[in-house]
């Protein structure tokens, strides 16, 4: 009998221990950093932000200049353990979309607090861009957010 503990202690102990240990940490430290965006996005709260190329009506801006913000962020050993799983049976891949979204507001706040360091009273000509990063097993996504700030 205690052979068997030992072999189901070896076989099935050990894993879950390498993936949910790390699991929990990465959803302690994804939790926190949603936290830090709620708040930050509170200073970006009422700042006009648009994809159209023209300031829209009523604004005459009188400086603009380019402003951006980039990000690269990581899903955890855990999200990337079970969107493995999930991709064997299909369908959308919640644990890679919250990162993405994650890397996303990320990104789009780091260029609305740096146009609001210049001055700015909105940005207009939004774009977005993506890239996969890997290395190895470690998957990561790149955004970069760009746009036009104007004063």
């Amino acid at each position: 009998m205690n052979d068997f503990l030992f072999i189901l202690l070896i076989y099935v102990g050990i894993p879950v221990l390498l993936i949910g240990i790390p699991a929990l940490i990465g959803v302690s430290m994804e939790k926190k950093q949603v936290a830090a965006l709620d708040r930050r996005s509170a200073s970006a709260q009422g700042f006009l932000v648009t994809d159209t190329t023209a300031p829209p009506p009523g604004l005459r801006p009188q400086n603009a200049w380019l402003v951006e913000g980039s990000t690269v962020v990581g899903a955890h050993r855990g999200k990337l353990f079970l969107s493995q799983i999930r991709a064997v049976f299909g369908g959308e891949m919640k644990a890679i979309t919250t990162t993405n979204d994650i890397a996303r507001r990320e990104a789009k706040l780091r260029m609305i607090e740096s146009a609001q360091r210049g001055g700015a009273v909105a940005i207009i000509n939004l774009r977005v861009n993506h890239s996969s990063v890997s290395s190895g097993k470690q998957i990561a996504t790149e955004i970069l957010v760009t746009g036009t700030a104007v004063s």
